[in-house]
């Protein structure tokens, strides 16, 4: 690092070196100043100095005279505080008429300090140099005490306005007082320039940058991580987004500008604090008081926060909010980021809020209140640090046990939280109970717990529950019991694969480690029992292991999705886009489907508004990618995936006008766009090849649109079309009650078609599907062919028949009607005689309930009158 050596240089006679030399007469640490000016260090400055130790500089000014403290470059938190007295003795260190200033901290941001009094004090004392030192990213990460200059004024005298310390030079350059003490400067760090050090070649007058608008100039604020914009003449806001009357223009070119810096009174004196602004403000106009946070640093992941803006304006006054330089799109948080302005009071001060419900991960970084009115604007920040909750390790995971054997599962915090944590364990989601359940806990030193289980005899699912500061915290294992005599032939056997020794586990349970190196999180398999009824392990599930890449991509669409928006939509998806074409082939069975999810709970084309067709397209790539691998393999994953793409493709066709007919077209999908008029039958024949390419048919179907709206003249309603064929979707991938057979599997996969009114929002079309699959699907007298509608819910299907035609060429001719998903089945009449689907399943509930039901009725009848009879016979 080249900056305290840098330093060092500036420290030489050649800078601060005056014509009378007993003015600098400082000793290593500490000592008594009367001279006009000068300045004093900390031993070994820039560099750390030995501990532990204790320096008192004493400032005497000449009668009529006081002292003024300018703190160029100080970076100290704590360890130095500050007195004034009318007499000090420093051979007894103590004096008459004390005031104390208090602790000078770096976390404050201190300018300046004047004494009234005569003497000055600054005492350091300092035991440990640990985090005692002003440490900022990028630059200030290892620079220790301080190098401050101070003069001696008259009473009546005010402090110069030109000091700086390093938050004037922006964090990326150091302030030096010249040789005279006449001027104060910035000295900036290599790539930076201007007057503040706030330009570089990325953000400055000479880049290239589209941060800022209508001609404004990017510029850093708190080293080169938070920006801003300086805007022209007649334009406002954190990027000179708003423009103001040219008349309001004319009156502040020609105001006089003057600075008024916040201070600590006293009757003995003030210290001055650094306003954290990027330019001097008119008197009156506007100002950003303070930004106040309501939690300490670091606030615990999980609980509420408040971030208040007190702005003081002559006018009415706005706030932009800003992380990390970027606008924070509220509406976009879904609610859990909130902002509200309270009146302004007597003073004229405004406080703008935003609100946190619960702060995350995703929240954690540099806040900005971006104020501004008619004619002015400000801008003030804050540093948001979250504490992570932990996470528990629980071990095992998952096992398999013979009856009567003996397992014990241990818990404990992944980040060794011991002092302030408490467990307790369920039993099947219910807490156990010691005299009812025979597992005996015990506490582990210093911290975590253990649950025996002795000779257990049947299979339970047992939850670790840690409480700690920052809320419950949860982890379950699953035990499995079988019989020993089943042990060998009815479990799959202990392997290694991928780096993980998986234990001997029973058929339909799963077996659940650490996800092998490279990953984070949890990896799973199952032990199945096939058809033929051996048993044998599945393909390893990595759905909940997230490799790097994967997890970098995920937490910026968790971020996105919160609001904060640093990249476009475009460049999300481009992103994702890239990574699955490189890595597709080396990704592992089920690692895609987190990248649905991410999909699935965002709002991809909310803000894709200038360049939709791009983002149609992206999204459709990758989901075309998605779905031509292993790397999506539940059902319910793939079925999110397909309704997504449908979602999406209606969602294009009803925010863009087509002129022409739109398709879009992948190995795996097509997507066809355009327009029909209502009454009017519109005939199509879409390309279709199965997914190993040995069968390539036109898809045939013919559209009648009708709509519902009576008192709309049908001719004249114009409806957008969006069809959609999933070439590598076939019923039995979404609905496990209609698993394809080989012979379904090279036919036809399942279709969308959704049509949208054009300019009509109360229309509600309805559809007449006609759909010829293709000639060679014959009905033959040992298949069975249907055509089907299927539902969504729950993450289930629902299935509904069409209407089936033969024509006289033998050909499939399927009437359905309304939109929705489709699909031909076709299976042997000597296997099934009929599609299983829910409507038929309904149905046959029903008579069979309702016949039952009649039964017992007419038995009750039946005893009631044979009861009759028997006390009738008696009586006589």
């Amino acid at each position: 690092m080249t900056e305290p050596r840098t330093l060092i240089c500036f420290l030489t006679p050649t800078i601060f070196l005056l014509t009378v030399r007993t003015a600098f007469s400082a000793s290593p640490c500490g000592g008594y100043f009367t001279s006009l000016r000068g300045y004093i260090y900390t031993p070994n400055f820039p560099k750390p100095y030995k501990v532990p130790i204790q320096c008192q500089w004493v400032f005497e000014a000449p009668p009529g005279y006081k002292v003024s403290i300018y703190f160029t470059q100080f970076y100290m938190k704590r360890g130095l505080t500050a007195s004034d007295y009318t007499y000090y003795s420093q051979h007894i260190q103590a004096g008459v008429g004390r005031y104390d200033f208090g602790i000078i901290s770096s976390d404050d941001e201190p300018t300046y300090l004047v004494s009234n009094q005569q003497i000055l004090v600054l005492t350091m004392n300092v035991r440990s140099l640990d985090n005692i030192h002003l440490r900022v990213r990028e630059h200030i990460l290892d620079v220790s005490g301080f190098n401050i200059t101070y003069e001696m004024i008259q009473k009546n005298e005010t402090v110069r306005d030109d000091f700086c310390i390093y938050h004037h030079c922006s964090f990326t350059g150091y302030c030096y007082a010249s040789a005279n003490f006449t001027r104060y400067t910035c000295r900036c760090f290599n790539g930076y320039f201007g007057d503040e050090c706030q330009y570089d070649d990325s953000c400055g007058p000479n880049s290239t940058s589209e941060v800022c608008q209508n001609g404004g100039t990017c510029r850093y604020y708190i080293g080169s991580s938070v920006r801003t914009c300086e805007c022209l003449p007649g334009y406002v806001g954190a990027k000179c987004e708003g423009s103001m009357p040219a008349g309001n223009v004319e009156e502040m070119n020609n105001t006089d500008m003057n600075c008024q810096h916040p201070y600590y009174s006293s009757p003995q004196g003030y210290i001055s604090v650094y306003p954290k602004r990027r330019k001097c403000l008119q008197r009156g106009i506007l100002q950003i008081l303070s930004l106040e946070i309501s939690e300490a640093m670091p606030v615990n992941e999980g609980v509420p926060l408040l971030v208040a803006c007190i702005v003081e304006s002559s006018s009415d006054a706005n706030v932009t909010w800003l992380k990390d330089g970027f606008p924070i799109v509220i509406q976009a948080s879904e609610g859990r980021i909130w902002t509200m302005q309270v009146p302004k009071d007597s003073a004229g001060r405004t406080s703008f809020l935003l609100g946190f419900d619960k702060v995350n991960e995703h929240d954690a970084g540099t806040i900005t209140c971006n104020a501004y009115d008619a004619k002015q604007s400000d801008v003030l920040s804050v540093s948001l640090t979250v504490t992570l909750r932990s996470k528990l390790l629980i071990d095992p995971l998952a096992a398999t046990v013979a009856v009567d054997n003996s397992i014990s599962i241990t818990c404990v915090s992944k980040d060794g939280m011991y002092g302030s944590s408490s467990y307790r364990w369920l039993k099947n989601g219910m807490d156990m109970d010691r005299k009812r359940d025979s597992e005996r806990l015990e506490d582990l030193y210093p911290g975590g717990t253990r649950l025996i289980l002795r000779k257990v005899r049947v299979s339970a699912n047992y939850t670790c529950v840690m409480r700690t500061v920052t809320g419950f915290l949860r982890q379950t294992s699953f035990i499995t019991v079988i019989n020993a005599s089943d042990f060998s032939a009815g479990t799959c056997p202990q392997e290694r694969k991928y780096g993980i020794r998986w234990k001997a586990t029973a058929v339909n349970a799963v077996d659940i480690h650490q996800c092998p190196s490279g990953y984070t999180g949890y990896i799973k398999r199952r032990c199945k029992a096939r058809l033929n009824g051996k048993i044998s392990w599945n393909e390893p599930d990595f759905s909940t292991c997230f490799s790097p890449p994967v997890l970098a991509i995920k937490r910026e669409f968790e971020s996105w999705r919160m609001g904060y928006r640093k990249k476009t939509v475009n460049a999300l998806l481009g992103e994702l886009y890239n990574f699955l074409s490189t890595k597709l082939s080396s990704m592992h069975n089920s690692e895609g489907e987190p990248i649905v999810d991410m999909m699935f709970d965002t709002n991809i084309l909310a803000t894709a508004q200038a360049d939709l067709e791009n983002s149609w397209n992206l999204f459709l790539n990758s989901a075309s990618l998605l779905l031509r691998s292993n790397i999506v393999q539940k059902r319910h994953q793939k079925l999110k995936l397909q309704l997504l793409i449908r979602k999406i493709s209606v969602a294009y066709g009803e925010m863009r006008e087509f002129q022409k007919a739109s398709f879009f077209q992948t190995a795996c999908l097509r997507v066809d766009i355009f327009k029909v008029t209502a009454s009017t039958p519109t005939f199509l024949e879409l390309p279709w090849c199965s997914s190993n390419e040995s069968h390539c048919r036109n898809l045939s179907f013919s559209l009648v649109l009708k709509s519902f709206d009576r008192s709309t003249e049908n001719g004249n309603t114009t409806f957008t079309v969006v069809t959609v064929i999933y070439k590598c979707l076939y019923i039995g991938d979404l609905d496990e009650t209609n698993s394809r057979n080989g012979y379904l599997n090279n036919h036809l996969p399942i279709f969308s078609i959704d049509a949208i009114t054009v300019g009509v929002n109360d229309v509600v079309p309805d559809i007449e599907t006609v759909l010829k699959p293709y000639s060679v699907l014959s009905l033959e007298t040992d298949f069975k062919a249907q055509c089907v509608k299927f539902h969504v819910e729950n993450r289930s299907i629902v299935i509904y028949p069409c209407e089936l035609i033969k024509s006289k060429e033998n050909c499939i001719f399927c009437r359905c009607r309304g939109s929705g998903i489709f699909s031909v089945t076709a299976s042997s009449l000597s296997t099934s005689r009929s599609v299983s689907t829910e409507y038929f399943h309904s149905k046959v509930c029903f008579i069979s309930g309702f016949i039952i039901t009649l039964l017992i009725i007419l038995q009750n009848i039946w005893r009631i009158s044979w009861r009759m009879k028997m006390k009738i016979f008696l009586l006589t």
